[in-house]
């Protein structure tokens, strides 16, 4: 670089090519140099030093147990409910629909009035069934492996 192409840049730039350059690099040195040495920190502030132990004040310790998303056991608990929840509407919307779709049978319509009706109630059940095997699927595989990779404990899934 040529000192025509520095006189360029210190104007564009000053502060890394000009006025300043030296501030700047004693200041990095001199915070690199304080937090090494672990000095000059306030002990009400909390900042431990690398190899220093901090213990922590009852105030300061949480007052219940969160998994590693940050989620406590209510949580879980509102899933798994929520889930069950699913489960049985799903099972009930199925019972029902089957129920119809037995009785389709013998109502007074034409053979193309039934075969339209119990088309849609087997469609019908298809989406119920589908809701049901979602929601066990959930209970039963989905959940307790999130809950494994959370690291929540196994009793609350009992």
């Amino acid at each position: 670089m040529t000192s025509h192409d520095m006189n360029t840049y210190s104007k564009l730039s000053p502060r890394l090519f000009g006025e300043g350059v030296l501030e700047m690099k004693l200041f990095f040195i001199l915070s690199l140099v304080i937090y090494l040495i672990g000095g000059f920190l306030p002990a009400e502030a909390g900042i431990v030093s690398p190899g220093q132990t901090r213990t922590i004040s009852e105030a300061e310790k949480p007052t219940e147990w969160l998994d590693r998303n940050g989620h406590n056991k209510a949580w879980w608990m509102n899933q798994i409910a929520a889930w069950k929840e699913k489960r049985e509407r799903a099972h009930e919307a199925l019972l029902q629909v089957e129920k119809a779709f037995k009785m389709s049978r013998f109502k007074n319509h034409s053979a193309v009035q039934k075969r339209i009706e119990r088309k849609q109630l087997r469609e019908e059940i298809q989406v119920h069934t589908e809701e049901l095997r979602e929601a066990e699927a959930m209970l039963h595989t989905t959940l307790p492996e999130q809950a494994r990779r959370a690291g929540v404990p196994s009793g609350w899934f009992r």
